[in-house]
């Protein structure tokens, strides 16, 4: 008789430790999926920042004047990174060598993902010196 009040407490027991290895589980699948978001918006946000720079080199090239467009705000949609905001600023600076005069541009070009302090914020910058 003894050994049937046995039967009870051991079946909780088992059943504690499989929801304590299910919410283990579960709370690792969650944390490898925002991993993975947070390395997708990583690897998005540096070709949203590579099409800025793009965009900012094919103004200068289109430029009649050879001039900065400084400083512009591309939406995400037109770069086809949609989420994503693209802060591009250029400096430019005349120089004389040898008789031949040229431009270097300073192009800093940061592509952000939601807002600091929010979950899925996500932000990269690339600097580019172009000359031309």
């Amino acid at each position: 008789m003894k050994q049937q009040g046995f039967i009870l407490p051991g079946i909780l027991i088992l059943l504690a430790l499989a929801s304590l290895v299910a919410t283990h589980a579960l709370r690792l699948a969650s944390l490898t999926d925002t991993n993975y978001l947070q390395a997708q918006l990583a690897s998005q946000g540096f070709y949203a920042a590579e099409a800025g720079l793009s965009w900012s080199m094919a103004s200068i090239d289109l430029s009649p004047t050879t001039d900065c467009h400084s400083p512009t705000t591309i939406s995400g949609e037109e770069v086809l990174a949609p989420g994503f905001s693209i802060a591009v600023s250029c400096e430019q600076t005349q120089h004389t060598d040898s008789g031949r005069n040229f431009n270097i541009f300073y192009i800093r070009s940061e592509a952000t993902y939601e807002q600091p302090g929010h979950r899925h914020f996500s932000s990269r910058l690339l600097e580019l010196t172009y000359l031309r």
